[in-house]
Parts: structure tokens; C-alpha cells; sequence
């Protein structure tokens, strides 16, 4: 579906765009223009998102790993055999 758009997206969009640098100018099609930009951000937006990521990671080990040690008494307990009462 992504692919449909996107070639209709760029069969739409065959201007030039001219850019202008400081070192020089360019001219691309206005699709090719968009989808470097989209990447561009998607590559930045996946970078700041990493570290919350690792965070969120290593908090669920942090936690999985509490509740591990949480049900252990459970185990030595069953572990345990029962007493007759007097």
C-alpha cells in the first residue's frame, strides 16, 4: 500500500526544486526532495529515541528480575515439609 502511494505520490511530483546550499545549489525532483527528508528525520527521530528505549529495556529486566527473587520464599517454603500438630 505504502509503495502504491509513494509511486503515485512521485508520479504527481515531477517539478524541479531548487535548493540552495552555501557551497553551492542543487536541483532534484520535489519527490526525491520529500523522501530524503522523511528519511532524514526518521533516522534522527530513531536516534533520540534509542536511549529511551535501552531505559525502558533494562528497567523491564530490572523488574523481571524482582519479581523473580519475589516468588523464590514461595519455592523454599513449599519446599519445607508440614509439621503435626499436637
Amino acid at each position: 500500500m505504502l509503495v502504491v502511494i509513494s509511486i503515485a505520490f512521485a508520479a504527481i511530483n515531477l517539478e524541479i526544486a531548487r535548493i540552495n546550499y552555501f557551497f553551492g545549489i542543487s536541483e532534484v525532483y520535489v519527490c526525491v526532495l520529500v523522501f530524503v527528508t522523511l528519511l532524514i528525520g526518521g533516522i534522527i527521530g530513531a536516534l533520540f529515541s534509542y536511549p529511551s528505549l535501552l531505559k525502558a529495556r533494562r528497567e523491564n529486566a530490572r523488574l523481571r528480575k524482582q519479581l523473580e527473587q519475589a516468588h523464590q520464599p514461595d519455592e523454599n517454603l513449599r519446599a519445607i515439609p508440614l509439621q503435626k500438630q499436637a
